[in-house]
């Protein structure tokens, strides 16, 4: 230790004081040497020191410092690696040896008295680094607080020529020629001077300044030196102290006080080095992280669904910290971990977010996310500050209610027909509190292909409306209810019960309809009543004229529609070609009585049989002759009468019935004989008077005919023919007359019974029922039907011994009965005469050689008689067998069950 010397004027006497220092209890006395190394506060414990103990570690340890290893030192003029021993054991950066540093005439490198070198080596900005142990002179307590130091240093002349004339003594620096060169993190700008120099250390202050000396932020200098009246801050001491080097992360700063001192006559001047501390220590580097959480999104949150948490680490400390640990979790245990793998330098942050599932609850809870940064405090070590490592967030977690809903809103035409395109109307809702999506949506009419329709993305509270076409199904009806049906299927509803919704929609099939009604069972035989029905199944109001009166218009897209109601006959001669018909009457409408229907209604005309009558009378006076006729009822042709399959329907607006005037028999006598069905059930049919259905009657005209010689009158044989469906219907049969003498005799009655009625399945034993069924019931029903047949007969001379003689009139005739015959609404044929009933007059050549010879075949409805220039040749007087053999033709005859829970028979059909 250096003793204290009193230096003429001329000579200059230094002062070193080493920065901060841990004393003890007394003041130390003027021999003892103060170790400066407590200055900066380094002691490393074995944990930190742990962290360096090998070269691996303590070059991992400089990169996180952000220390250069080694550094290019243009003084020394090489390269200088870090003199780890006084990192380790000073915690202060140094480059190289105090043997590295070049002597400077000023600042000679030696040896102090105590061992120590006044320069270790060189900090970070290569300049030399003053050894904070070099023995300092003896000095009081109040030094920095008593002396009277000189203000502008580098403007006193005689100063300067003092340091001038002492060559080992140290300039006086003016301000400005060193600056701060410390940038700090948080303003990322250097330190003002002010700053700096409020962090000198006095090393005699440390821990003896008492009560009247507050340290503050000025460190360990006073709150006021008493010579000067001045607190020595930042902002007064700048005045006074010449700054040789500022502080660095890891490097001191300097900075010389000078003071005027006058002994024994003579004028002395002092100086004192004192140091500016570095901002950091190496292995005592404060570390401190913090953790933030910024957010939790979306909050509240609902279960199930997914959430970020969005936080912040921080490095509060002097140090880089590599690959932070973090454990965290919506519980206090926060059993989850995750390490941040990156380098959150000092004072810098890294942000990140954490993806999580929120739990399942039963109601809306209230939760708190919990985070904590370096949990074990393993990574930094012993951090000074951990009341910052562990933050909390609350949250919400929402009970998760989906619950989809449609509704069918309307249609579009409100009454469709059949198969017609009616646009419905749907809507799909969110009644929830909770998104949906890719829902799916089957609708459509029940019976017929869905259609289906996927829903992306639903937002809770949002509706979306479709609207969609579809073909309304077949109703076999003028009107019935169909059902359309919306289904939707969403996952997860907590709510199905709107998840489907229906609508009646009532289809109506439009049509008006026009019948001719023939009774050809006319008390006196002569003919039925004929009357035309005409049906109103529109849905609004007609009239017999569409195009004038009516509530509808008129459909005339060719100009060929009619466009009233009228009604026309015709004499069809017995021809099929109804081109041959004669019109002989047309009842006008103008001169009907008018009509006015509503949906439902029917309107009947009858036509007086007597208009019939008086043209028979006229036509063909004074003849035994039968006359068909052909009455024809036409309808105006409404706009939008459709069919059950949807497509226009004006077939039925028009119709057509035979009419048959059929005259007294020829006189059939007791040779007249008449046969009834045979058939092997009892009471088969429900016959009043007993008389069961008659098949056939036979005879021949006149009574008692004239031989050949005799050139008598002309004969002929005739045959009354009934047709009936196979099986037979139970008909209810009544019979007018029961004499076979009487014409009326065969004219019979036939109704069929209430089980042929289409709502019931009818009897076994009278049809076909085949056995296959559909939910228990049948599908089919059906008879074989007449089609026609072929007559054979053969009249021949019967012998004495009742053998058979001589043939004398043979033939065959063949009839096919026409297709309007037969009934379109039951299993039977229209009984009138040229349907089940047909009368066969039969003659033969009128000469002897042509005896033999086959008549023509009558493929006409009947043949015309009488016949005139032909006879049956009779040899002589005798008995004669007139034979007649029948061979029918029959085709299946069928009705199909529209329903499935039931039985509604179609229409009768031919296969």
């Amino acid at each position: 230790m250096n003793k204290k010397k009193i230096v003429k004027t001329g000579f200059l006497l230094s002062f070193m004081f080493a920065g901060a220092l841990t004393l003890s209890l007394s003041i130390p006395s003027l021999n003892e040497s103060v170790q400066a190394k407590e200055l900066y506060g380094c002691n490393p414990d074995s944990d930190r020191i742990s962290e360096v103990d090998t070269t691996a570690k303590f070059d991992k340890y400089l990169k996180l410092a952000k220390v250069k290893p080694s550094i290019y030192v243009s003084k020394a003029g090489k390269t200088l690696s870090i003199n780890r021993d006084i990192a380790i054991n000073r915690c202060l950066i140094v480059y190289g040896t105090p043997a590295d540093v070049v002597t400077e005439g000023r600042k000679a490198n030696k040896l102090g008295e105590n061992g120590e070198w006044l320069f270790l080596g060189y900090n970070e900005n290569g300049i030399q680094y003053n050894n904070p142990e070099y023995p300092d002179i003896n000095g009081d307590v109040n030094y920095i607080k008593t002396r009277d130091f000189i203000k502008y240093p580098w403007d006193h002349k005689n100063l300067e020529s003092n340091i001038a004339s002492s060559p080992t003594k140290p300039y006086v620096l003016k301000p400005g020629t060193v600056t701060p060169t410390y940038v700090d993190p948080a303003t990322d700008k250097p330190k003002s001077i002010d700053d700096e120099l409020n962090r000198a250390y006095d090393r005699f202050y440390w821990d003896q300044c008492g009560t009247n000396c507050s340290l503050g932020k000025r460190g360990n200098f006073p709150q006021v030196n008493t010579a000067l009246g001045i607190p020595l801050v930042g902002a007064n001491l700048k005045d006074y102290a010449s700054v040789q080097l500022f502080p660095d992360d890891y490097a001191a700063g300097v900075f010389n006080l000078y003071r005027l001192e006058k002994v024994d006559g003579g004028t002395y001047y002092y100086f004192a080095t004192l140091y500016l501390p570095p901002y950091k220590l190496f292995l005592q580097e404060n570390r401190d992280l913090s953790i933030k959480i910024n957010s939790i999104t979306p909050s509240p949150v609902y279960e199930g669904s997914s959430y970020t948490v969005n936080y912040t680490v921080c490095n509060l400390g002097q140090i880089a910290v590599e690959n932070p640990v973090i454990n965290y979790g919506p519980d206090s245990s926060q059993s989850k971990s995750k390490v941040i793998n990156t380098t959150i330098d000092e004072s810098e942050c890294y942000t990140g977010n954490i993806s999580e599932i929120a739990p399942s609850v039963s109601s809306d809870t209230n939760k708190t996310y919990y985070m904590t940064v370096n949990k074990d405090d393993s990574n930094p070590k012993k951090e000074s500050d951990r009341t910052n490592n562990t933050a909390t967030k609350p949250f919400k977690v929402l009970h998760k209610v989906i619950d989809g809903s449609v509704t069918i809103v309307s249609h579009t035409p409100t009454y469709p027909h059949s198969n017609e395109p009616v646009k419905v109307t749907y809507k799909v809702c969110n009644e929830g509190n909770y998104e949906y999506r890719n829902a799916k949506l089957d609708y459509g009419f029940v019976g017929k292909t869905t259609s289906t329709r996927t829903i992306g993305l639903l937002a809770a509270g949002d509706c979306v409306t479709y609207t969609s076409t579809h073909t309304t199904p077949e109703v076999k009806d003028y009107t019935g209810p169909t059902t359309f049906k919306a289904n939707l299927k969403v996952d997860k509803d907590s709510n199905p019960s709107n998840d489907s919704d229906s609508k009646t929609i009532t289809v109506r099939n439009p049509d008006m309809a026009v019948k001719v009604i023939v009774d050809n069972d006319s008390s006196d035989n002569t003919i039925g009543t004929v009357k035309v029905k005409v049906s109103n199944k529109m849905f609004t109001q007609t009239k017999e004229n569409c195009g004038v009166t009516g509530s509808v218009s008129c459909y005339n897209p060719d100009g060929t529609s009619p466009g009233k109601f009228r009604i026309d006959v015709f004499d069809t001669k017995f021809t099929d070609d109804p081109s041959d018909d004669t019109h002989i009457m047309g009842i006008d409408p103008d001169f009907m009585p008018k009509f006015t229907l509503n949906h439902g209604e029917d309107y009947y005309f009858t036509i007086d049989r007597s208009k019939f009558l008086t043209y028979i009378k006229n036509k063909y006076p004074n003849t035994y002759q039968s006359v068909q006729f052909r009455v024809v009822a036409q309808l105006a042709h409404y706009t939008g009468e459709v069919d059950w399959d949807g497509n226009p329907m004006y077939t039925n607006n028009k119709d057509e019935g035979m009419l048959n005037y059929f005259p007294s028999r020829p006189n059939v006598g007791t040779f007249t004989e008449c046969s009834s069905v045979n058939h092997s059930i009892t009471n088969y049919f429900l016959t009043s008077d007993g008389v069961g259905p008659i098949k056939i009657c036979a005879g021949h005209y006149p009574t008692y005919p004239s031989t050949t010689v005799e050139s008598g009158m002309q004969a002929y044989h005739y045959a009354l023919y009934r047709f009936f469906p196979e099986p037979i219907p139970k008909y209810t049969v009544a019979t007018p007359e029961t004499s076979v003498k009487n014409p009326n005799h065969f004219s019979q009655i036939f109704k069929l019974p209430t089980t042929e009625d289409a709502d019931k399945l009818g009897d076994f034993d009278s049809m076909f029922i085949p056995n296959k069924t559909v939910n228990g019931y049948y599908q089919e029903r059906g008879r074989y039907m007449p089609t026609g047949g072929t007559f054979k007969f053969e009249v021949y001379k019967k012998n004495k011994d009742n053998s058979k003689g001589q043939t004398i009139a043979l033939g065959t005739v063949s009839y096919n009965i026409p297709s309007t015959c037969y009934s379109n609404s039951v299993l039977d044929i229209n009984h009138q005469y040229g349907c089940d009933e047909v009368l066969f007059f039969l003659p033969n050549s009128d000469t002897g050689s042509k005896k033999y010879a086959k008549p023509d075949s009558y493929t006409k409805s009947k043949v015309s008689y009488p016949i005139t220039n032909t006879k049956i040749p009779y040899l002589n007087p005798g008995k004669y067998t007139f034979e007649f053999k029948a061979t029918e033709n029959f085709r299946y005859f069928y009705q199909k069950n529209l329903i499935q829970n039931g039985y509604k028979w179609s229409n009768p059909m031919f296969r």
